[in-house]
């Protein structure tokens, strides 16, 4: 459901974790300055709820806690999304989880669009995601974070255990008091800023083989996959130009000479559609059916992929 005005208003008083990579200058959607005019009131909140990526993680969160559940049997509990977290020692941030493992350490859930569910897979988490778990586990004194990525296609899920990192912690402490303390008294920052600090980092989950040996055959297999596709695309066209110039013919034969010899024969008739047999409407209506299937035995497949051409 929309956020209320009550909780728009709460959430804008103080830094909360989707504000901390902006103040960082680390967000993709926003920057320190218009954090800090959105804070003071200069512009308009954003209405949040009419985002795709909003939405979609929203009616999404259930699953995810799910999934983690069956695939790692960690103990996921639902944390109020009306109930903040602060600490007295923090008075300029806040915290809201997603939910908690085994009661002490937190949960972060993203659903993002696929080519960033694959960034993380191959890189891992990226800075602003990085900043977002420091700055959950900077106010609510946790020791580890669970950041959840799911895939909203293939519903893959990436569970990266984040911990609590003191040294970057205390950086981005300061980081964040300062930019609080100007916003408070009406000093806006820049646009964006550059912030001498080192975010941890988390290892992907993707490896790699760099042999000369496997480069090699990695260059043949892209020169074959686009060999093949040109061809697969020629023999198209020719069919297609083959199938015109039969005017109708049930069948016939084209003979090729000169450079290129053989005889092309070619038919042309109607099929009627096969007939299908729906097995599992059959197992449906007969569930005694079912005694009857057989598990085949387990094997291992290999599908190698092109993922960009470049040069």
């Amino acid at each position: 459901m929309p956020k209320s005005k009550k909780w728009l208003t709460e959430w804008n008083k103080t830094i909360g974790g989707s504000r901390a990579p902006a103040i960082m200058g680390k967000s993709r959607w926003s920057n320190p300055r218009r954090e800090a005019e959105i804070m003071s009131g200069i512009t308009p909140m954003p209405n949040i709820d009419d985002s795709p990526d909003v939405r979609r993680g929203r009616l999404l969160e259930p699953i995810a806690r799910k999934l983690i559940k069956e695939s790692t049997g960690l103990k996921v509990k639902t944390h109020p999304q009306n109930k903040f977290v602060y600490n007295s020692y923090i008075p300029f941030a806040h915290a809201l989880p997603d939910g908690w493992v085994d009661d002490d350490d937190i949960l972060e859930i993203k659903w993002p669009r696929p080519a960033r569910f694959q960034k993380v897979r191959l890189a891992g988490l990226d800075e602003e995601y990085m900043v977002q778990a420091q700055h959950n586990l900077m106010v609510t004194e946790a020791k580890k974070l669970y950041f959840a990525v799911c895939c909203c296609v293939t519903m893959d899920i990436i569970l990266v255990p984040v911990d609590y990192d003191e040294t970057f912690i205390k950086e981005l402490h300061d980081i964040e008091s300062h930019w609080y303390d100007r916003v408070q008294m009406g000093l806006l920052p820049e646009d964006q800023v550059e912030i001498d600090i080192d975010i941890p980092i988390s290892e992907g989950f993707m490896t790699y083989v760099s042999s000369p040996e496997a480069i090699a055959a990695a260059k043949a297999f892209i020169e074959a996959n686009e060999i093949k596709k040109e061809a697969e695309d020629l023999r198209r066209s020719c069919v297609d130009r083959l199938r015109e110039l039969g005017d109708g013919r049930p069948s016939f034969e084209v003979k090729a000479e000169g450079d290129v010899e053989g005889i092309v024969r070619c038919y042309s008739k109607s099929i009627n559609g096969k007939v299908m047999f729906d097995h599992k409407q059959a197992v449906t209506d007969n569930p005694e059916l079912k005694k009857y299937y057989k598990t085949g035995k387990p094997f291992t497949t290999f599908t190698p992929y092109v993922l960009n051409r470049k040069g």
